[in-house]
């Protein structure tokens, strides 16, 4: 039988589904359904409105009753139907001949009413009309969700609603009312790309001191003012004299927030850096994002020395004087010999298509050969052997370096 059960409910959530209704639908309460459940041995007729049902509060007093036997849920069951279930239809309604009862009582203190059916357009508003009978103070949440997946368990709690489509959310103290009150709640957009194939909505209640609330008229209202003609209504564009600006909207990087997320430029800035010397580099030191660059800053962070404009990358070298100001992490050196020992013979010296080092051991040497300028044109990776075919007539710097010590022989070579 339990089985049975578990089917049958499973069925109903299943028709709920299926109501392919973008308006909400059954929202006066009218129509109500009847099915037949049979718990700790009794059948009852659970009668609740159609297409809606009391998720949370029966399955909570159903494993209470078939699986811990408590007698609080087993005596609700067999003597009290209605408050078992969570719901009651009752003829105080707003509209129409019936509303919504949602109850509860001291031991199991909440009663909640769902729905789920599909949909795929987002209205700009829900509007329900409530109404709280007793002398206690209450809290009624209504909780509605775009979105493309049935959550596995309807529930009041607000975590998560950040990665659906939209969503309606409301917390509602009230004492005792003597007539309905229309609680109007606008959507609330919170990712304009993600799908929608269905709405969900609970209506959640604490009400444990002998009061109840009642619900009645559940509709959707739309707003049709769209002043800036860009397919989104005035509730939802977060600014309707601009066109460009929706919630379907690209963000780009201008100040404004262009797609209605309530975050100005968020992924699209760019890095600049602060230039001290305006020597078109600047320095990796505190970079600032933003659309365009603020003054004294520049799009790369490649200056070695950002106190001298006669330092950065591509600057002319000044041989022999300490000072690295191409940035390439060392002087230029026009002329010397640390490597003396070596005995390394440097030919044919004027040279023409080719230049060969003799006595170069085969590993741990960097070979290279600069202009005047301290500028690198070939880079040999410690072969003995350089073709310089292309080079242009002139005077060149020939270095070779050990790289475990850093010693180096700079000889002067010249092209024909």
């Amino acid at each position: 039988m339990k089985k049975a059960f578990l089917l049958t409910f499973s069925l109903v959530l299943t028709s709920l589904f299926a109501q392919a209704q973008c308006d909400y639908f059954n929202g006066d309460l009218e129509n109500w359904q009847v099915f037949p459940f049979e718990i700790a041995g009794q059948t009852r007729d659970i009668e609740t409105p159609e297409n809606h049902v009391s998720y949370n509060r029966f399955f909570v007093n159903y494993f209470y009753v078939e699986f811990f036997g408590d007698p609080v849920a087993t005596d609700l069951w067999l003597n009290n139907t209605p408050l078992f279930w969570g719901i009651e239809k009752s003829t105080d309604a707003s509209t129409g001949q019936y509303a919504a009862k949602l109850i509860a009582e001291p031991n199991i203190p909440f009663a909640d009413l769902y729905t789920n059916y599909a949909c795929n357009s987002i209205h700009s508003t829900l509007k329900v009309d409530i109404k709280h009978v007793g002398n206690t103070s209450d809290t009624l949440v209504i909780n509605g969700v775009y979105d493309a997946n049935l959550p596995s368990l309807p529930i009041a709690d607000p975590t998560g609603l950040d990665t659906v489509a939209a969503y309606y959310l409301d917390a509602v103290i009230m004492n005792e009312t003597t007539d309905y009150v229309t609680l109007t709640l606008p959507v609330q957009i919170a990712d304009a790309n993600a799908p929608v194939d269905s709405f969900s909505l609970v209506f959640f209640t604490t009400a444990i001191q002998g009061g109840y609330f009642l619900i009645d008229n559940i509709r959707f209202e739309d707003s049709t003012l769209d002043g800036d003609g860009d397919g989104f209504a005035a509730n939802v564009d977060c600014d309707d004299t601009n066109a460009a600006v929706n919630p379907g909207a690209t963000e780009i990087c201008n100040q404004i927030d262009d797609n209605c997320d309530t975050q100005t430029d968020e992924g699209v800035t760019s890095a600049f850096y602060y230039d001290g010397d305006g020597d078109g580099f600047g320095t990796e030191a505190n970079p600032v994002q933003a659309c365009t660059a603020p003054d004294d800053y520049v799009t790369n962070d490649t200056d070695c020395n950002d106190a001298s404009a006669t330092v950065f990358p591509g600057a002319t070298e000044v041989a022999n004087n300490g000072i690295d100001e191409d940035c390439d992490g060392e002087d230029f050196i026009s002329g010397t010999d640390e490597l003396a020992e070596l005995n390394l013979q440097v030919s044919p010296n004027p040279f023409t298509t080719t230049l060969r080092i003799e006595n170069l051991p085969a590993t741990g040497f960097k070979v290279k050969l600069v202009n005047a300028f301290g500028q690198t044109l070939l880079d040999n990776n410690g072969k003995a052997q350089l073709d310089v075919s292309r080079l242009s007539a002139g005077v060149y710097y020939l270095q070779i370096m050990e790289q475990s010590t850093a010693k180096r022989k700079v000889v002067l070579v010249v092209k024909q």
